[in-house]
């Protein structure tokens, strides 16, 4: 094959392809910055330990805190969340996980949900399943940030 350059003419040439490739990679650590910033809050340690040391009056500013951060809870706020059954009602942890439709896509935290002391109720578990044919806002981002680590 031999190849023809033609001065001024033609569709770019590697220095375009070095700009495509510079604002992709500026676009996925934008991506990155953003995701990081609205995975729980920001603060994934802190708002894990919020979720672990609330005691029963919490319940309602912590549900409300949870559900503020929704769809972008990691899965170690939300099995922490699943097991402070003390402080968060079936009904709660039911629209908290169903406000991150990642949680039906984990297997480790639908084993948590299975173990609960307290179960939810087979409607509650179909709204938590519901997950399983939803995409969140965490996952857009996730699946935003792979495809462009695949181009």
């Amino acid at each position: 094959m031999r190849w023809i350059v033609t001065p001024g003419g033609g569709g770019g040439g590697i220095e375009d392809e070095k700009s495509g490739f510079e604002i992709a990679g500026e676009n996925v650590d934008s991506t990155q910055m953003l995701l990081s910033q609205l995975v729980d809050g920001g603060n994934t340690e802190q708002l894990n330990t919020d979720v672990q040391s609330s005691i029963p009056p919490d319940a309602l500013p912590l549900y409300n805190d949870l559900m503020g951060k929704s769809p972008y809870l990691s899965d170690t706020v939300m099995i922490t969340a699943v097991n402070k059954e003390d402080v968060l009602s079936s009904s709660m942890v039911t629209d908290i996980l169903s406000a991150n439709p990642q949680a039906a896509k984990s297997e480790e935290i639908m084993d948590q949900v299975e173990n609960r002391i307290n179960p939810l109720t087979d409607e509650q578990m179909s709204q938590v399943l519901e997950g399983l044919t939803e995409t969140g806002g965490k996952e857009i981002l996730e699946g935003e940030i792979a495809g462009s680590d695949s181009d």
